[in-house]
């Protein structure tokens, strides 16, 4: 009986051994089956291999190639940990890529990435991790304020992280650089004791900007603060009172604000709310000009546009640290700069020399590759407009590199450019086709548009259907864009073919269209695409390959580009 029992009791061990194997290999493979995790594989496998080759660590398309791969898992499996992971492997190996380029470029990129990594995903691990990145990078930048939130946001939502004691040096540090005192209500003459009425109030988006603009009939004082969760900042502006019928909460759509709420505080007191939206990481600047309030909201890593006269400066640190961060004695600390008047600063141009790396762009006739022809044409302008011109000038690429399509507006955006022209050479199946055309962003109905838009496009656009694709244009052209864009698109036009026919009798104005091109579409200001000649033209691509021809064109280019900005002037 002894024996039965335990030869079942035997037999029963095994089968729950068996079973608990079973279970534990069905586990292993439905985890290795993963597609996320066998994608996020292949990117790290392709990590590593960039990491023990300097050859490739020393080609920047190796770089940019590693971090696609990245990019790849998120965007097939965005909610997938294995995309929480990748995103912040971009933007380490942006910062890395920084540390060899010095690209200013690669650093915001890295910063877009990390900041994802807090916004875009619940889980927790890499977040005070991608936080003490963000920090650490708005030291670099000398961006001193906002090095100090994104520590203090370490030490104070995660307490038990691993970067919680390092944060709190670094915040220690970098309070040094910053003003020790509270912002007091801007001085106004002792005259405007009495109170005054708030009429009403205006918002409007232009550009990467929104401005609220307040407007009252005296001038009076207010302070500025700002609140989290939910992301507010309030205005409390004294001896005020609201007229009456703007009481009422006021829902808006754009990229920074979500509701504007007034109230009257106090007797002499009224307080303005603008609750944000905090996935837009926005600041609010203001000042008070004419009788008006005014608030600007703006991503808070951009540069400060003195013109906008809407600027608090902040307090300069140290010139003796470059790289590391050292506190200034306290004996000798600067006070905040005092509210500069308004001056007017020089227009900044951002050119896009079309392709580029591994994207050759169109090849014509007798190996003519038209990434080559767009660079060169764009140092030429460039080399024009801060000679000739005096305006300020940046390329997305100064070399033979690989940039995505769908960074390039970006680029402009950070540097809040004032205009944005990307150049290209044309290619077509008929060979008998010929010309120069400027496009601005629209809806392209023609087919030769349709046919250079989705040329230029490449693999972006065949991945949404064309209805969708023309409803996304549609919703992100702003009338004030397209208005800018077609005047800057046909005073560009004008010279490219005036400068032309100087030389050449026979060439052909294809005009100013609209079309759909994705380089265009995700930048806020006047935006340009121009097409210098067709690469599989006999005679155009011949002359192409004439220096004095492209000196031609691009005189064209910047001359355009200059009439445009004289024509144009400050806007408000």
């Amino acid at each position: 009986m002894r024996s039965r029992i335990f030869k079942n009791t035997f037999a029963f061990k095994i089968i729950i051994c068996l079973l608990a194997f079973a279970i534990l290999q069905g586990h292993s493979l439905a985890l290795a089956a993963d597609p996320s995790d066998s994608l996020y594989n292949q990117a790290r496998n392709a990590f590593y291999q960039l990491k023990r080759s300097p050859e490739k660590m020393a080609l920047r398309d190796q770089w940019v190639n590693c971090i696609d791969r990245f990019l790849k898992v998120y965007e097939k499996y965005p909610k997938s940990y294995s995309a929480y992971k990748a995103v912040f492997t971009a933007g380490q190996l942006y910062e890395d890529l920084y540390s060899r380029s010095r690209r200013q470029s690669d650093l915001d990129q890295a910063l877009a990435y990390y900041g994802k990594v807090v916004l875009a995903f619940e889980h927790d691990r890499l977040k005070d991790d991608a936080l003490y990145h963000r920090g650490n990078i708005y030291v670099q930048k000398k961006q001193y304020a906002l090095a100090a939130r994104e520590f203090e946001r370490i030490v104070q939502e995660f307490p038990k992280g691993d970067q919680r004691a390092n944060a709190a040096k670094q915040l220690k540090t970098v309070s040094a650089y910053l003003p020790v005192a509270q912002p007091k209500p801007l001085a106004l003459p002792a005259s405007s004791s009495s109170m005054h009425l708030i009429k009403d109030i205006d918002y409007v988006t232009q550009g990467n900007y929104s401005r609220i603009i307040v407007k009252m009939d005296g001038p009076t004082r207010y302070v500025q603060k700002r609140l989290e969760n939910p992301t507010r900042v309030y205005l409390d502006i004294e001896k005020a009172r609201i007229a009456p019928g703007l009481e009422k909460p006021v829902n808006y759509t754009g990229p920074y604000l979500k509701t504007i709420r007034w109230s009257q505080f106090d007797s002499d007191t009224a307080r303005l709310v603008l609750e944000l939206n905090p996935e837009s990481q926005a600041q609010a600047r203001s000042i008070i000009k004419d009788n008006r309030l005014i608030i600007q909201l703006e991503p808070e890593d951009q540069p400060i546009r003195v013109a906008e006269a809407l600027v608090k400066p902040a307090p300069k640190p140290s010139s003796r640290s470059k790289e590391k961060l050292i506190p200034p004695p306290k004996q000798v600390a600067e006070k905040p700069l005092a509210q500069p008047a308004a001056v007017k600063t020089v227009p900044l141009v951002v050119l896009d020399p079309g392709h580029g790396g591994k994207d050759l762009g169109a090849v014509g006739r007798h190996g003519l590759v038209e990434k080559e022809i767009n660079l060169k044409i764009s140092k030429m302008v460039k080399h024009l407009l801060e000679t000739e011109y005096k305006l300020r000038v940046h390329l997305t690429r100064d070399d033979d590199t690989f940039i995505p399509l769908k960074e390039r507006g970006p680029i402009a955006n950070r540097m809040k450019a004032d205009l944005f022209v990307s150049i290209h050479a044309n290619a077509a199946k008929r060979r008998a086709a010929h010309g120069i055309e400027t496009y601005y962003l629209g809806r392209g109905l023609s087919e030769q548009a349709k046919e250079t838009a989705a040329r230029e496009n490449g693999d972006l656009v065949y991945s949404i259907p064309d209805d969708q694709t023309q409803q996304i244009l549609a919703d992100l052209i702003s009338n004030n864009k397209m208005n800018d864009s077609s005047r800057l698109a046909g005073r560009v036009q004008k010279y490219l073919y005036k400068n032309a026919r100087k030389k050449y009798k026979t060439v052909k104005d294809l005009g100013v269209k609209e079309g759909p091109f994705w380089v265009l579409h995700d930048t806020n200001m006047a935006s340009i695409l121009v097409e210098v000649g067709f690469v599989t033209h006999s005679r155009e691509a011949s002359r192409l390959r004439d220096p004095i021809y492209l000196k031609l064109l691009a005189g064209a280019v910047a001359k355009g580009i200059s009439d445009f900005l004289k024509e144009k002037g400050p806007t408000i």
